[in-house]
C-alpha cells in the first residue's frame, strides 16, 4: 500500500469513527437497546456486528501481510478503485440481510460501553 493510499485508508476510518462518535450520543439507554422488531437488531447489535466485522477484517489483512501477500498483478488491477469503493459504501438506503443475530455482549450495553469497545477495535486497525 503506498503511503497516498494508507493516509486515504486512515482518513476514512477516523472519519467513521467520529461520526460514530456523534452518533452514538443521541441515544438513550432504552433506544440502545430498543428493536422495532424480534428479527430487527437495537442500535447497540448494530456497533456490536460493526465489531465483529472490523476484528475479522483486520485479522484477515494481518494474515495477508504475514504471509507476504504481494500480488502485483491484483494490487496493480486494484489501484485507483479506492475513490469508486468509498462513494459506494455510503449508501444506506436499503436493508441488508446479516449473517447471524448479535449475542448482546455486555460490554455493549450501553452507548458509550459499545462505543469504547468500537474504539479499541478500530485502533487496532490503524495501527
Amino acid at each position: 500500500m503506498s503511503p497516498e493510499q494508507r493516509e486515504l485508508v486512515c482518513a476514512r476510518l477516523e472519519s467513521s469513527l467520529n461520526a460514530l462518535s456523534i452518533a452514538l450520543k443521541a441515544f438513550s439507554k432504552e433506544q440502545w437497546t430498543f428493536q422495532a422488531s424480534p428479527s430487527g437488531w437495537s442500535a447497540g447489535q448494530c456497533v456490536e456486528h460493526l465489531v465483529d466485522v472490523e476484528q475479522g477484517v483486520a485479522a484477515r489483512i494481518q494474515s495477508l501481510l504475514l504471509a507476504g501477500f504481494s500480488e502485483p498483478a491484483l494490487c496493480a488491477e486494484a489501484d485507483g478503485k479506492e475513490r469508486l469503493l468509498i462513494r459506494a459504501v455510503p449508501n444506506l438506503t436499503r436493508q441488508a440481510q446479516a449473517p447471524k443475530q448479535p449475542a448482546n455482549r455486555a460490554e455493549f450495553s450501553l452507548p458509550e460501553s459499545g462505543f469504547a469497545a468500537f474504539c479499541d477495535v478500530r485502533a487496532a486497525t490503524l495501527e
